[in-house]
């Protein structure tokens, strides 16, 4: 709901429409330095670091207004989300063996019910509130908390000997 928000504060569309295309190139940028943080980092802690990257950038609009603030909030959330999926989608395939389809179909599944519930709450927070701050706060809450699960259990499973494929970057 970015755009909506956008237009709230930016009422230009040529103006506020520069989130998209910043979003997108942000997010072809972020999967090449991602693949220069995989020789460094776990695709575990890339994922927790993305999801810290984009809550800050989402929740960046609900404290400044102003159109720097929303771009930035789309470089943020443009430049996280593809490397949220990939990495996501290689540490499935990492724990869960055999097993990766089902995980990756559960994965896909919740992701879904987000996209459909996400606006819905985020409609019912607007007309609530009159603004799209608490439905950005609660986004990049959901993201600190998802981060942070991801922290515990990565935490956890290195506590626990394993032996671990460490494949190339895509």
């Amino acid at each position: 709901f970015l755009p909506a928000a956008a237009r709230q504060v930016v009422p230009d569309p040529l103006l506020f429409g520069w989130s998209w295309p910043l979003f997108g190139v942000a997010g072809a940028l972020s999967t090449l330095a991602a693949g220069q943080l995989a020789d460094r980092w776990s695709d575990r802690d890339i994922w927790i670091g993305s999801y810290v990257v984009m809550a800050l950038g989402i929740a960046l609009p609900a404290f400044d207004a102003g159109l720097g603030a929303l771009f930035l909030s789309s470089l943020a959330a443009g430049g996280s989300f593809l490397v949220i999926t990939m990495t996501a989608l290689r540490e499935a395939q990492a724990v869960a063996g055999a097993a990766a389809p089902e995980l990756i179909a559960a994965m896909t599944a919740a992701f879904a019910v987000g996209q459909c519930l996400g606006p819905l709450a985020a409609g019912y927070l607007l007309e609530l509130e009159g603004s799209f701050a608490p439905a950005l706060l609660a986004a990049a809450t959901l993201l600190l908390g998802s981060a942070a699960i991801l922290t515990l259990e990565a935490h956890r499973s290195r506590a626990i000997p394993a032996v671990r494929e460490r494949r190339p970057w895509p």
